[in-house]
């Protein structure tokens, strides 16, 4: 790969580069030509647009197409727009399940269609002298490395938070090193992100929606702030219910035209609303660096989900000191998240954010069923933390499956010791459960309930832990068996 000479770094670019994004350019541009690289930078950091300014840097002969691949479609038109800007948007293509443009110097790919990508190149003559692979952790996959053989690029550049395989922290394969990293501790030196404040709630038991009206109502006191919701209904309902509360919200969902998200985002960011109730709106993709709170009422059970949607709301904007998280579900407790591994993606296990929450949960289960073997085995040592987190992710699981009722306890109530009356209710659910519907609970969730259940026996557990198992059995015994979660997101 070579770079252009006749054009200079960031001359003619429409934002002002930070100083690391200045640095890693000339660290880039400075490697071999054959020597696969990695920019380590943390969410929110700016990588986008150190991507772009490659792009306008990259010299691109004759057929040859520079590719920019991406995990999803909404952050392939988000980067086509942000390289576009930098080059021109009469030079930037888009490649996903209904826009196949390869007639451009760069083309912009959903990673599922890199195959497809593929064959279009080569029916149009055009080969592949540069790869960027935006996430390029997601290049383990099988998808990703068939199309490494198939596009046979001359150079590659990834770019993630995340340079290692989850599953065994080695590097990634098809990159030789890291030739640039740019961690929490400068982000936080250069003002790029802020603090977070986690508040718990501290009320009584109360339903999860009063608790988050209250919250909201705080929040708004801050500055514009986001709530998330478990469907476009849950949305549009707690929307009005905020509204009757006397804040101004509205919700935002897929069922809504990019003009009128567009709309409602603006109005929040200006003032016109306080708070807008969404759906998945800050898994991916979006920028929204004006946000000072957000209330994390989804019990989402994906740490993957979770630390995304944490992670928008930390990044800096005038006037901003941190961001604060209302976290009436005690997430933070669930999935015991550091603010470098929120921002640095350090949040195994990584599983796909769109996957089932009972399949999330199973990772938990075998996890736990090796510290089952090993307590048979006599070699027991308490897996408390692991179950706690089990249980946790479980109930809102089930809690967004509408097989257990929403309410919300105090954190400082769920750390207490276990009552005496919660011994004796699990004691009657014990001899309550019939063989039935054990038998239809699916195997690696008996070993892991297994475990949680010694936990109870042996009183090794907190109030709010002992609730959720309580919880989560009761909703076994009401459905004679495991619960359909499949509704759940």
């Amino acid at each position: 790969m070579t770079w252009r000479t006749d054009v200079s770094p960031w001359v003619g670019a429409p934002r002002t580069p930070r100083a690391w994004q200045a640095d890693a350019l000339r660290a880039v541009v400075a490697a071999d030509e054959d020597e696969p690289v990695v920019v380590r930078a943390v969410m929110g950091a700016g990588k986008s647009v150190l991507i772009a300014e490659l792009c306008a840097l990259a010299e691109v002969d004759g057929d040859d197409v520079l590719v920019v691949s991406c995990p999803t479609r909404d952050l392939v038109r988000q980067l086509a727009k942000t390289i576009g800007e930098r080059i021109g948007a009469s030079h930037v293509g888009q490649f996903y399940t209904s826009s196949k443009d390869v007639t451009q110097r760069v083309i912009v790919v959903c990673m599922p269609s890199m195959a497809a990508l593929h064959k279009a190149l080569a029916a149009s003559g055009r080969r592949c002298s540069l790869w960027i692979a935006d996430e390029c952790h997601r290049t383990e996959s099988v998808t990703a490395i068939d199309a490494k053989e198939l596009i046979r690029p001359r150079q590659m550049i990834g770019f993630t938070a995340t340079p290692y395989r989850s599953e065994t922290g080695k590097g990634l394969s098809l990159y030789d090193r890291e030739v640039y990293s740019y961690g929490v501790a400068e982000a936080v030196r250069d003002a790029v992100v802020v603090p977070w404040r986690v508040v718990s709630w501290t009320g009584g038991h109360v339903a999860m929606d009063e608790a988050c009206v209250d919250m909201c109502r705080r929040g708004t006191q801050i500055g514009p702030g986001v709530v998330n919701a478990l469907t476009i209904d849950d949305a549009t309902t707690f929307a009005e219910i905020l509204r009757e509360s006397g804040l101004r919200a509205a919700p935002v969902h897929s069922n809504l035209s990019a003009r009128q998200v567009a709309c409602r985002i603006d109005s929040l960011e200006r003032g016109e609303l306080e708070v807008v109730v969404h759906v998945s709106m800050l898994k991916e993709g979006i920028d929204m660096p004006w946000l000072r709170w957000m209330c994390l009422r989804r019990p989402v059970s994906s740490r993957v989900r979770f630390a995304q949607e944490v992670g928008r709301c930390l990044r800096a904007f005038g006037g901003k000191s941190e961001a604060v998280i209302y976290d009436p579900n005690d997430l933070f407790g669930t999935f015991k998240l550091s603010y470098d591994a929120v921002l640095g993606g350090d949040f195994e296990p990584e599983l796909d954010e769109d996957a089932q929450p009972s399949k999330k949960a199973d990772v938990w289960a075998m996890q736990l069923e090796l510290w089952l073997r090993s307590a048979l085995a006599g070699e027991w040592v308490s897996p408390l933390t692991d179950v706690a987190a089990y249980l946790r992710e479980m109930t809102c699981a089930l809690e967004m499956s509408g097989a257990v009722e929403r309410f919300v306890a105090p954190k400082q109530w769920r750390d207490r010791q276990m009552t005496d009356k919660q011994k004796g209710l699990l004691s009657r659910i014990f001899k309550s459960l019939k063989p039935t519907h054990v038998r239809r609970v699916p195997a690696v969730h008996r070993k892991a309930l297994k475990a949680a259940c010694h936990c109870a026996v042996r009183h090794e557990m907190s109030r709010g832990q002992a609730s959720d198992l309580i919880g989560t059995l009761i909703a076994i015994r009401k459905h004679r068996g495991w619960p359909d979660m499949s509704s759940t997101t």
